[in-house]
C-alpha cells in the first residue's frame, strides 16, 4: 500500500495545483529578461571594443601613407556600421519579442 502511494506521488504533474498560464507568463517573462541581459552585455562589449578600434584607425590616419589612411576608413566604416547594428538590435529585439512574447520590455 505503501508503495503505490509513492508510486502515485512520482505521477503527477510538477505543474499540479499552479496554473498552466501563470507559469508560462512567468518563462516568456524570464525569455524577455534574458534577451535583455544579452543585449546589455553586447553594448557593454561593443562600445568598449569601437573605442579601441577607433583609437587604432586614427593611429593608421595619422602614419598620413595612403594605404594607411585608406586602411584607416575601412576601420572606422566598419567599425560604426557595427555599432549602428548594436545600438538598432535593441529596438529589434523589442520588436521581435512584443508580439510573439506579448510582454512590452
Amino acid at each position: 500500500m505503501a508503495h503505490e502511494a509513492s508510486s502515485a506521488c512520482s505521477n503527477r504533474s510538477p505543474y499540479e495545483g499552479e496554473d498552466i498560464v501563470e507559469h508560462e507568463e512567468a518563462s516568456v517573462v524570464r525569455l524577455t529578461a534574458l534577451i535583455d541581459h544579452l543585449h546589455a552585455l553586447g553594448v557593454r562589449i561593443a562600445f568598449p571594443l569601437a573605442g579601441l578600434l577607433y583609437l587604432v584607425a586614427g593611429y593608421y590616419w595619422s602614419l598620413g601613407t595612403i594605404e594607411a589612411q585608406e586602411r584607416a576608413k575601412r576601420i572606422f566604416i566598419n567599425t560604426t556600421i557595427g555599432l549602428a547594428i548594436i545600438i538598432l538590435s535593441g529596438a529589434l529585439v523589442e520588436i521581435v519579442t512584443t508580439p510573439l512574447c506579448g510582454v512590452p520590455q
